[in-house]
């Protein structure tokens, strides 16, 4: 559907050019006459779970990545992306909500999207889908859109709201940040607490928070803590003729630009480089594996006392920052690996 509509605005675009340097009078038929054929597979059945279909498995309770609109249909970044992907492999597109290691057990094709440094036995990065990273948002200084420059020294005198018991609250007090902050239950409340003054800053995961700033004209990524994360597209280690496609697939899909069109219809104006807003002078240090496992056992706790569900977006454990999304999209969550769902 991306291709179709880039090439009808494209052909429109032509006959508008050639109507006002020739005089002569087209007759442009409507979109819904536009039918181009079909591409043919690029993967071979027997490379696939289900013939003729990509199979692909995402976490549904990881929202703004992935999650069930008001319908209980699969919505979101990683979701619009795999249409985008199956519809460049000629392929129709089944969405699974399951754990990475899916795309190692047969489960799925592949997986969206998930860390490459920590994927799970079995599986192959095949391509890189969004950069992930802990990012401070800000209010901008002036009408051009200019965002403060940060130092550690900035956050450590500076009020900072961060969501209680995510990721980014951990990755603050692992820093040499001696921040002041203001705890909030999700991350609507950080970027609402910049809004409105409480807060200096926010901290959140630079998805949840860039999804909720489209609301917010005069706040932006001002910085990062530490280095930004690939998300990357897993597929078996076995197969590697899907690997080879995929990874063809997702660079014509960056060339073309429709990766780069579905994440700013997600993530608004989310920065290109994110490598180049790393706050160089602040130092996140690794805590023991027992500090770890003692924050994870705490995290597993908290997620199972907010409203029963541990897995809804705005009661994320230490694992993830979350936007607080309707109650029929985040808080939907999958429980069983094998459980399908269509995706137009």
């Amino acid at each position: 559907m991306t291709h179709r509509v880039a090439r009808c605005i494209a052909t429109c675009c032509a006959v508008f050019a050639l109507l006002g340097t020739s005089g002569c009078s087209l007759s442009v038929p409507p979109l819904s006459e536009k039918d181009d054929p079909a591409p043919s597979a690029q993967v071979a059945d027997d490379a696939l779970v289900s013939p003729g279909t990509l199979t692909v498995a995402v976490d549904a309770a990881n929202a703004p990545m992935a999650m069930l609109d008001d319908e209980g249909n699969p919505d979101g970044y990683a979701v619009d992306v795999a249409g985008a992907l199956a519809q460049e492999l000629g392929l129709t597109l089944t969405v699974v909500n399951a754990a990475p290691s899916a795309a190692a057990d047969g489960t799925a094709d592949v997986y969206l999207s998930a860390e490459a440094s920590s994927a799970p036995s079995g599986t192959t990065a095949a391509g890189t889908v969004f950069s992930e990273a802990t990012a401070v948002f800000a209010r901008v200084l002036d009408g051009n859109g200019t965002l403060p420059e940060l130092s550690a020294a900035e956050l450590s005198s500076a009020s900072i709201a961060v969501q209680d018991g995510s990721s980014s609250q951990q990755t603050l007090s692992n820093s040499n940040v001696a921040y002041s902050e203001v705890t909030c239950n999700n991350v609507n409340e950080c970027i609402s607490a910049v809004e409105s003054g409480r807060a200096d800053y926010a901290v959140c995961n630079v998805s949840a928070g860039c999804y909720l700033d489209r609301s917010f004209g005069d706040i932006g990524v001002a910085g990062i803590l530490g280095a930004p994360t690939d998300l990357s597209v897993l597929v078996s280690d076995g197969n590697s003729a899907l690997a080879e496609a995929v990874s063809q697939a997702l660079a014509a899909l960056e060339g073309n630009g429709v990766l780069d069109a579905v994440r700013r219809a997600w993530f608004g104006a989310l920065p290109d480089d994110l490598a180049g807003l790393q706050i160089a002078d602040v130092v996140i240090t690794e805590p023991a594996a027992q500090d770890a496992a003692a924050a994870d056992a705490e995290a597993d706790a908290s997620s199972s006392d907010s409203a029963g569900e541990s897995s809804s977006a705005d009661g994320f454990a230490a694992s993830a920052d979350a936007a607080d999304l309707p109650a029929s999209s985040a808080h939907s969550s999958l429980n069983s690996t094998s459980t399908f769902f269509a995706a137009e």
